[in-house]
């Protein structure tokens, strides 16, 4: 059995956008996670919601791993066996530091109201799921797409 290698380039300018790759790079090779915890996690990053309590822990150990990553630490993790960082320049490098090390401030201001954050979450969702019900009923709107009455007589 031959093992084929891929390589993907990634080419952004600012350094928050590579930063974002690699965080969601590092959740999808985080092994020691299961499976369904690793995939809510990667949503809820990929999101940029409010993040939970949870996930809001679990970003700032990722944090420092990756910042390990990007200073060349021998104890990086997985990732960077598969991560390549060599063509970044010793700027390129800082600024990936810089965005690494904003998140510590950023989830500490989050994880203040983790249940604002599931109240909006949970009031979204059932907004959406009712609107799907509603859809298709009788006393529904359905040229709108969104099932919804118009309120207009």
């Amino acid at each position: 059995m031959q093992l084929l290698l891929t390589q993907i380039h990634i080419f952004g300018r600012p350094a928050e956008s590579l930063a974002r790759d690699l965080l969601l790079l590092s959740v999808a090779f985080d092994w020691s996670v299961p499976l369904r915890q690793r995939a809510h996690a990667w949503l809820e990053l990929w999101g940029n919601a409010l993040l939970p309590d949870r996930t809001s822990k679990y970003l700032a150990k990722q944090r420092l791993g990756l910042i390990k990553l990007v200073c060349g630490d021998a104890d990086a993790g997985f990732l960077r066996h598969v991560v390549d960082l060599s063509a970044l320049k010793y700027k390129q490098r800082d600024q990936l530091h810089d965005v690494f090390a904003s998140w510590a401030h950023s989830v500490q201001a989050e994880s203040k109201y983790p249940h604002s954050a599931h109240c909006t979450i949970h009031s979204l969702r059932h907004k959406t799921i009712s609107q799907w019900v509603c859809c298709g009923s009788t006393g529904c709107d359905t040229s709108t797409g969104f099932g919804m009455t118009s309120g207009v007589t």
